[in-house]
């Protein structure tokens, strides 16, 4: 058996052992380490050469390209073009599709057609006959009072009825006061339908100063529709203006343009649009009555001229018709004169109204007659009304270049001529002469509706547009008789 202090130098000689073998491998641990880090260390090392030596390449090899300044500024030249082109042709494409788009978004409502009633014939109070019942009853009473008075004898016949006391006084001069008072009334209220059209118009001197020059007339609304105040005047002086502006009864001025016009009076129709109009103006102003220049006779009837019959503004006139019925010999036309015992100015314009405010002429300054001098003459709005109603819906004024009169059914019967249009003439270059249309024809069809008159063939031409293609059916004189044949023309637009 060992003894207590070989166990203890045992134990310590084992502890000694394993403190050693630990400190062995735990050098051993830290070269294993040591040479792995130098070996990371080295191939970091190696990474970061081979990166630099890159870097070294890549720098010695790139080299900066040289600026081409023609071949640049050729480019920035193509490029300004391109944009150029690009902003004209993007200008052009919505300048010419914005209309259409704005319809297509918004679309706008078409101006209401205008019309004019139909005539009915009109007949006065002191023209007005009994009817048939009052005619029996009239021819009853008179064979009643003859029976009587043959049977009775002596017998006297019934008094008439007494005349009141106040129609059996003189007029005084009161009453013609009174009656100028009434007219002066009648006159105000047409002067509400009236307006005074003026145009400027600028032009230079010699010297270059500048010059405005305005002219004034009268003008009468007549119609609207639905969008603008449509007002007839003479126009044929107002082409040339640089501005027209409309002057209301009430003192308002607003802008106006020329829709159409008719050529061969002169007259338009000037359309001021009812977004310028205030409800003032709206409220105040009143549409003309049209009345008619052929139900009743107005030879001997008292007339007013409103407007500016001697040539200034709102100034008034009274008078009486001496004549009606007289042909102008316009062409295209069936248009009658009528004149007045009214002394007014060459340049006067306006309308002439009966006595119950209604427009029976458009005055008209250009008939030249030597027993006419210096009285105010007007166009009859019967034949007017047609060509009002043309020009108010846009409507361009045809053209065929005939003039034409009415034949009397004596003249008819002697000489044997067929019932139609009779032509008088045929302006130089005209439709009507390039058809084939000479003096003397009579139209007695047009396509496939009968004329009897003139005045129904200025009817049918008032219907017609530019370049439609009419039949006509024509008489013409021959050796022994009239001889029939057709002939085509197309309508054309006022020279």
């Amino acid at each position: 058996m060992m003894s207590d202090q070989e166990e203890k130098k045992q134990n310590i000689e084992k502890g000694r052992n394993i403190e050693k073998n630990w400190n062995t491998e735990k050098k051993q641990n830290m070269e294993m380490k040591q040479n792995t880090g130098k070996k990371q260390v080295e191939e970091q090392g190696n990474l970061d050469m081979e990166r630099s030596d890159a870097i070294h390449f890549m720098q010695e090899k790139m080299k900066e390209r040289p600026v081409n300044r023609k071949k640049l500024l050729r480019r920035t030249i193509i490029t300004v073009s391109l944009a150029v082109v690009f902003g004209i042709v993007a200008c052009i494409t919505f300048l010419l599709l914005e209309p259409v788009i704005s319809k297509m978004l918004y679309p706008e409502e078409k101006p209401q057609v205008v019309t004019f009633p139909t005539e009915e014939e009109e007949v006065l109070p002191e023209d007005m006959a009994i009817d048939d019942s009052e005619l029996e009853i009239s021819g009853q009473k008179g064979e009643n009072l003859q029976l009587n008075g043959s049977l009775q004898g002596d017998q006297p016949l019934p008094e008439p009825e007494a005349i009141p006391e106040d129609a059996q006084k003189p007029l005084s001069i009161e009453s013609y006061y009174g009656l100028f008072e009434e007219m002066s009334a009648l006159t105000k209220e047409i002067q509400t339908s009236m307006v005074t059209v003026t145009a400027v118009s600028s032009d230079t001197n010699w010297i270059n100063d500048t010059l405005q020059n305005e002219g004034t007339t009268s003008g009468v609304i007549v119609a609207d529709n639905g969008k603008e105040l449509l007002i007839l005047a003479k126009c044929e002086k107002l082409l040339d203006a640089d501005s027209i502006s409309v002057a209301f009864c009430d003192g308002a001025n607003k802008d106006a343009t020329i829709k159409e016009m008719d050529k061969m009076t002169g007259f338009g129709i000037l359309a001021v649009p009812f977004l310028n109009l205030s409800d003032s103006t709206l409220n105040t102003i009143t549409y003309a009555t049209l009345g008619s220049s052929l139900a009743a006779p107005l030879t001997g009837r008292p007339v007013i001229a409103v407007g500016a019959p001697i040539g200034i503004a709102n100034s008034v006139c009274y008078g009486t018709v001496t004549s009606e019925g007289t042909a102008l010999g316009l062409t295209d036309s069936n248009y009658k004169i009528m004149t007045t015992d009214i002394a007014g100015s060459k340049n006067g314009s306006g309308v002439l109204v009966n006595l119950t405010g209604q427009v029976v002429g458009i005055i008209y300054d250009k008939y030249v007659s030597e027993n006419v001098t210096n009285q105010i003459c007007a166009i009859g709005i019967s034949e007017l009304k047609k060509t009002i109603e043309k020009m108010s819906n846009g409507d361009s004024m045809t053209y065929l270049g005939l003039h034409g009169a009415e034949i009397n059914n004596d003249i008819r019967s002697e000489f044997d001529i067929p019932y139609g249009a009779y032509i008088t003439g045929i302006e130089i270059d005209s439709p009507a002469m390039k058809a084939g249309i000479q003096s003397g024809d009579i139209i007695v069809k047009v396509d496939h509706t009968e004329v009897v008159t003139f005045g129904e063939l200025v009817s049918f031409l008032n219907k017609t547009k530019k370049d439609q293609v009419l039949t006509l059916t024509i008489a013409r004189q021959g050796q022994d008789q009239y001889q029939e044949m057709q002939l085509e023309v197309i309508v054309g637009e006022q020279p």
